[in-house]
């Protein structure tokens, strides 16, 4: 981001409740990764996961989530996945 002059900001996070009690987060990570259009972060219960948009540039998002502990186990996100997860 230095490297293209743009400023350092804080983003927002995404706070997950069910029935009113707290269920995760989700947090943005990283912009620029090799081979991703980004990275978000979901935290629950103390297991983080990982978000990434596998998509080649200017099409569609394909989300895809893997524990992080275990990058090989990723699947595409929807929400079933959403829901075994949280």
């Amino acid at each position: 981001m230095q490297k293209f002059n743009i400023p350092a900001r804080d983003l927002p996070v995404l706070r997950l409740s069910f029935h009113g009690s707290p269920a995760g987060h989700i947090e943005p990570e990283d912009l620029w990764i090799v081979g991703t259009n980004g990275r978000l972060v979901l935290v629950n219960r103390g297991e983080h996961y990982i978000i990434i948009d596998r998509a080649e540039n200017f099409e569609p998002p394909q989300w895809h989530i893997a524990p992080l502990a275990d990058r090989s186990k990723g699947q595409k996100l929807g929400p079933d996945t959403l829901r075994s997860v949280l």
